[in-house]
């Protein structure tokens, strides 16, 4: 497995389309991102306790807690792990097999299933401590507080060390980095391949099934871009994958800690020059700012900057469409009896969409966003059910002008027409005064708009004159999963 993997990593790179027989360029987007903090959990009881607190599957086997939150049939797979099968990596669910030092992104829910933060976990490198240790990446002091309290609330006889390595950037430095690779062209297709699906997609999703695979893959993947003395963890965004299937130029995210005193990308950021020796890369800098900005044209929100604490579900954020974000056969943790519950159901019907507020020449849509922390409501007038969402309706009133009191039997009606109260089909929950932003949005609206070329839902909100302001979707990132399980 390892030879087969590592032989065609980025075999891509070599073999891009190459026309006017110039160097192929691949593109690195940077920037250093503020108020980061992190909090360290160490001990033999790692895994276990924070697979308790998150959304994400940290321990191969569940503990069994009440026989009537797990079958008769899941019992075989719960069991206390023994020492040995604990090590000092990530456990990667889709994979079933330890050794993810890519680290993951993931929720941290409260007892209503409610998100109070999204969270990235990382293995930090170049520890080599006996127990496992975990660093949870948290924006800005005060949710690392809230984080901070509720973890030794939960602690209890649990062999773990909770402790603050850095608060607000102040021990270490956080990267973000896009980098896009140029793609391929396949051989018998002829069709352009995004150059990140044959060297990390497919062997995260469907090859690596060992732990040292998975080892040697990730080191391998932090060695082929980076210093590696130079790094103190990297998180490698799996959210990036689902736009890499119809989009040969997306762009593969990555996240990397280093120690403060990095003060420059090309100090860590040295593509291997083996691997990439017939690639030139290009270094663009670009704000945090601008970053949140393109995160909101491809419906991600982040940190509680963007996402209202304790206000939405995990799955209303598409958490169910980002490999290993969240399990649904873990066990018990903080939040999962509602949140598996409305994912066996089906209930959840809205999901975040990106959104433009305004007509393409509009400029300057203001941030709709009100301040109170309710959200700006998203109306149509299209109906995708019969009689649904009309300006107005047919109802019996009392005919004041008859001979009979209106209340008893009797007594003549009149049919009046009288505006209808439309319901919403979403609402808007961040927008910039670019006009991007991200909605909650009916997803069968969503599926109407972009596959029915006879019918597009108009949709609107009301602005401070009550006049309606248009809104126009994009493609969400979890459109293509969406419809896929739409055909099952």
């Amino acid at each position: 497995m390892k030879g087969r993997i590592f032989n065609r990593f980025f075999n891509s790179s070599s073999k891009t389309l190459n026309n006017n027989h110039k160097i192929p360029k691949a593109t690195c987007i940077y920037t250093e991102l503020p108020k980061k903090s992190y909090i360290s959990i160490y001990g033999p009881d790692t895994p276990k306790f924070l697979n308790g607190l998150i959304t994400t599957k940290l321990v191969p086997k569940f503990i069994k807690k009440n026989l009537m939150t797990i079958t008769p049939e899941d019992l075989e797979n719960s069991d206390y792990l023994s020492d040995d099968q604990i090590t000092n990596d990530l456990y990667d669910e889709l994979a079933k097999s330890y050794g993810n030092k890519l680290g993951q992104y993931t929720g941290i829910l409260n007892s209503r299933g409610r998100l109070v933060t999204d969270a990235i976990v990382y293995t930090p490198f170049h520890l080599g401590k006996k127990y496992p240790e975990y660093w949870l990446e948290i924006h800005g002091n005060s949710m690392l507080e809230k984080i901070w309290n509720s973890f030794q609330k939960h602690k209890l006889m649990s062999k773990v060390k909770i402790k603050h390595i850095s608060q607000n950037s102040s021990s270490f430095k956080t990267w973000h980095l896009s980098i896009q690779l140029p793609p391929s062209e396949t051989p018998d297709e002829h069709k352009l391949v995004n150059g990140w699906l044959p060297s990390v997609l497919t062997p995260l999703r469907y090859e690596i099934n060992n732990s040292r695979d998975y080892v040697d893959f990730s080191n391998f993947v932090a060695k082929s871009f980076f210093d590696a003395s130079k790094l103190k963890a990297i998180f490698l965004d799996r959210r990036s994958f689902n736009l890499m299937g119809n989009n040969p130029h997306s762009l593969q995210d990555f996240r990397v800690i280093t120690d403060v005193k990095v003060n420059n990308i090309t100090d860590f950021f040295q593509p291997d020059k083996e691997q990439f020796k017939d690639l030139e890369f290009c270094l663009k800098q670009t704000t945090p700012l601008e970053l949140r900005n393109s995160r909101y044209e491809l419906g991600y929100l982040e940190t509680d900057e963007d996402i209202t604490t304790e206000a939405l579900l995990p799955l209303e954020l598409g958490y169910h469409y980002i490999d290993n974000t969240i399990s649904f056969n873990k066990g018990c943790y903080v939040g999962q009896e509602l949140t598996a519950r409305l994912y066996s159901t089906g209930k959840v019907k809205k999901l975040a969409t990106p959104i433009k507020i305004g007509n393409e020449e509009q400029k300057n849509v203001p941030i709709v966003v009100q301040p109170n922390g309710k959200f700006v409501n998203v109306y149509t007038q299209s109906s995708i059910v019969d009689n649904d969402f009309k300006d107005e309706e047919n109802v019996e009133v009392y005919n004041p002008f008859t001979s009979k009191p209106s209340p008893f039997p009797g007594s003549k009606n009149i049919l009046v027409n009288r505006p209808r109260k439309v319901r919403p089909v979403g609402k808007i929950l961040r927008s910039n005064e670019l006009g991007h932003g991200v909605a909650l949005i009916d997803a069968s609206y969503t599926e109407k708009y972009f596959f029915n070329d006879t019918f597009k839902p108009d949709l609107y909100i009301n602005g401070e004159n009550n006049e309606k302001i248009p809104i126009f979707l994009g493609k969400p990132f979890w459109f293509d999963d969406y419809m896929e399980e739409q055909e099952l």
